[in-house]
């Protein structure tokens, strides 16, 4: 976005990355109903859709920048574990917060030593 041009460069990818957001989140919620599954809040499968797409520009950048530094399928590891935490079945209407502290106790926020 520095370069001549920029401007435009910085619009057309912010576009193209809210166009992509919102059909991976469209995709998301039609998964989610096949699963029968929903989003933790405070999360939406808009907001989920916008972590995923930020990891994958994140990883585009590295490879870009030094391809031996990424592995894809630490990426789809990363993914696939972020999905485990902010995923559950309706009867599980616990939040990620509380998820986390069910889990790793001492590690949520407002533990006690």
């Amino acid at each position: 976005g520095l370069g001549p041009g920029g401007d435009d460069v910085v619009e057309a990818l912010r576009e193209e990355l809210w166009r992509l957001n919102q059909e991976l989140a469209e995709g998301c919620q039609m998964l989610l109903d096949a699963w029968g599954m929903t989003v933790r809040d405070p999360y939406t499968p808009a907001s989920v859709a916008g972590l995923v797409t930020a990891l994958a520009t994140g990883v585009a950048i590295r490879r870009f920048v030094d391809p031996a530094s990424v592995d894809l399928d630490d990426y789809e590891v990363v993914v696939v574990a972020l999905l485990v935490l902010l995923v559950a079945r309706p009867e599980d209407d616990r939040s990620l917060g509380r998820l986390i502290a069910d889990v790793f106790p001492r590690a949520a926020p407002g533990a006690k030593e």
